[in-house]
C-alpha cells in the first residue's frame, strides 16, 4: 500500500476540576488525564473505523512497523492495523501508566493498570483504589483491593508488571531545553 500513514495523537489529557485538579500536565492517572486522542489513517487501515476497544500508545511504534512493511521488534505494544477488532469484540488486554516523576525533586510516582471497563491507580504501596468504570465513570468511588476478586487481580497484575522494571532514565539538568519546559509548565 503507498497510501501514507497519518498518526495523531496527545501525550496526555487534561483535567478540568475532576478529583481537583486542573491542567494537570501527567500528574494524575483519573481517566480526564489518561484518555488522548489516537487518529490513524491511510497505511493499509481500514476507511472509517472507529473502535472502542482498550488501546495504548505503546501500540504506535507496532503500528508504524506493520504500515511499512517492517518486523515488529517485540515490544510490549500491538500492531493497530491487525490487531484491532473490527468486528465489535474487543481482544483482553490491560494498558498501564505512571505519573511522570521527573517535575520535582521527591515526587510521588503512581501507576495505573486500565481494563476495558475497570481500573486500579496504585498512590503507594498501601493505597490503591480500584474503580468499576461502569457503574462508577466519574470514579468517585474507589474501593481499596483485598483479599480476592477483581480488585485483588488487577492490584496483583500492576505489581507483576511494576516487577518487571524499567531502565532508569537521566535527567538532563540546565541549559536550554529545562528553561523551555520550565515555560511549559512541565518542570517545577
Amino acid at each position: 500500500n503507498k497510501t501514507p500513514l497519518i498518526l495523531v495523537v496527545a501525550d496526555h489529557g487534561e483535567s478540568y476540576t475532576e478529583h481537583g485538579i486542573i491542567f494537570d500536565h501527567g500528574d494524575d492517572l483519573y481517566e480526564p488525564a489518561m484518555r488522548v486522542p489516537l487518529i490513524l489513517s491511510g497505511g493499509g487501515l481500514p476507511k472509517g473505523v472507529r473502535s472502542s476497544c482498550l488501546v495504548s500508545t505503546i501500540d504506535i511504534v507496532p503500528t508504524v512497523l506493520e504500515a511499512v512493511g517492517l518486523e515488529d521488534m517485540g515490544g510490549l505494544g500491538r500492531s493497530l492495523k491487525s490487531g484491532l477488532a473490527i468486528s465489535g469484540v474487543c481482544p483482553e488486554r490491560y494498558a498501564y501508566g505512571s505519573t511522570v516523576g521527573d517535575r520535582s525533586e521527591r515526587p510521588p510516582i503512581h501507576h495505573v493498570i486500565r481494563g476495558d471497563k475497570s481500573k486500579l491507580i496504585r498512590f503507594s504501596s498501601e493505597d490503591s483504589r480500584y474503580f468499576d468504570l461502569a457503574l462508577d465513570p466519574m470514579e468517585e468511588n474507589g474501593v481499596q483491593p483485598g483479599g480476592y476478586g477483581k480488585p485483588a487481580l488487577y492490584l496483583r497484575q500492576l505489581e507483576l508488571r511494576l516487577g518487571q522494571g524499567t531502565a532508569p532514565r537521566e535527567r538532563e539538568e540546565g541549559g536550554e531545553v529545562l528553561q523551555r519546559l520550565k515555560q511549559l509548565g512541565y518542570v517545577d
